[in-house]
C-alpha cells in the first residue's frame, strides 16, 4: 500500500499530465534521455522529500525530530543530462529537539538506477539509499582528494599537510622534476594548462582539517588559496580506488566519481554539488535560513 501511494504521488506530482497520454515509443525515448524526469525531479522536490522522510522513518525509528531538504539534483541542480548511469539526489538530514535545530546533521545520498521510474511508476528495487555523518563523507573527500594529487602524504584523521605556491621563475618540466626528486616530494609540480605550477610544503609544517576546506578544479581551497593542489586530469582520464565493499570513487576531469559495485552503476558529481553537500554536512551552512 506504502508503494502504491507514492507511486500515485510521483506519477502524479513528477510527470507532466501529456506524458501519460503520450505512446509508449515517446514515453520510451523521454526515458532514455533523461532529462524530462530531472527536470520534473528539480520541480518537485517535496515529493522526493516525502520519499526520504519515509526512509528515515522505516529505518531510523530513534529520530522523532527531523528536518530535512533536497540539496541539490545531479550536477547542483544546473547539469540537466549527466555523465554516468545513476542519477544521485543528496538530502540535508538535522535532528530537531522540542523543535529546534540541533548540531546532529548528516546527509542522505538517494541513488536512482536508470530505468528508476517508468510509466508503470517507481521501480523501488533500483532506488538505493544511504545514510552518512561528517566522518564518512569526510573520508570520502580525503580519499579522493589524495587520489587525485600528486602530493602522496596520507590524509589522516582529516588532517593534510599545507602546499603554497612557489615562486620560481619559468623553468622547464625536466627541471622541476629533478627539484621534486632532490628534495624527497616536499615540492610538486603540477601541469596547468600551458604551464607548470610549483607547490611547496608549508616550512611552517601547517595542518589543515578538510572539514575546512572548498573544493576546487586545482585542489582544495582555504582563504582562497590552493593549499592541496591536484592534477589537470582530462575527460578520458581517470583515477580510481576502493571507498568501501560497495563503491569504489574515481577522480575524472573536474569531478567526483561514485562507482556502485553491486550494480554497475557510476556517475559523476559537480563540484558546485560537492560544496553544497560538504558544507552542509560540516556546519558551515544551515540551508535552513533560506
Amino acid at each position: 500500500m506504502k508503494k502504491l501511494i507514492y507511486t500515485i504521488l510521483v506519477i502524479t506530482f513528477i510527470l507532466p499530465k501529456q506524458s501519460i497520454a503520450q505512446n509508449d515509443d515517446a514515453w520510451g525515448a523521454a526515458l532514455l534521455t533523461g532529462v524530462g524526469i530531472l527536470v520534473a525531479i528539480e520541480k518537485n522536490k517535496e515529493v522526493l522529500e516525502n520519499l526520504a522522510a519515509n526512509y528515515v522513518m522505516e529505518n531510523y525509528s530513534q529520530y522523532k525530530e527531523f528536518n530535512l531538504k533536497v540539496i541539490g539534483i545531479g550536477g547542483g541542480g544546473k547539469k540537466m543530462s549527466g555523465e554516468g548511469t545513476v542519477s544521485l539526489v543528496p538530502f540535508s538530514f538535522t535532528e530537531l529537539k522540542n523543535g529546534e535545530i540541533t548540531d546532529n546533521r548528516k546527509i542522505i545520498l538517494l541513488f536512482a538506477s536508470r530505468g528508476w521510474m517508468n510509466k508503470f511508476g517507481v521501480d523501488y528495487t533500483k532506488l538505493r539509499w544511504e545514510m552518512w555523518d561528517a566522518e564518512k563523507w569526510n573520508k570520502l573527500i580525503s580519499i579522493y582528494s589524495q587520489l587525485n594529487s600528486p602530493i602522496k602524504t596520507n590524509i589522516t584523521n582529516e588532517l593534510f599537510p599545507e602546499y603554497i605556491k612557489k615562486r620560481t621563475p619559468n623553468q622547464s618540466k625536466a627541471i622541476l622534476m629533478s627539484e621534486n626528486m632532490s628534495i624527497n616530494s616536499k615540492i610538486v609540480t603540477v601541469k596547468r594548462p600551458e604551464k607548470y605550477v610549483t607547490y611547496e610544503l608549508n616550512p611552517k609544517l601547517k595542518y589543515n582539517s578538510i572539514e575546512d576546506v572548498n573544493i576546487a578544479p586545482n585542489g582544495l581551497i582555504l582563504n582562497k588559496n590552493i593549499v592541496f593542489p591536484f592534477y589537470s586530469l582530462d575527460g578520458d582520464d581517470y583515477l580510481v580506488t576502493d571507498f568501501n565493499s560497495e563503491m569504489k570513487i574515481f577522480a575524472n576531469e573536474k569531478s567526483l566519481g561514485i562507482f556502485l559495485n553491486e550494480t554497475y552503476d557510476s556517475i559523476l558529481i559537480s563540484r558546485i554539488l560537492l560544496n553544497k553537500v560538504h558544507n552542509f554536512v560540516n556546519g558551515r551552512e544551515t540551508l535552513f535560513e533560506k
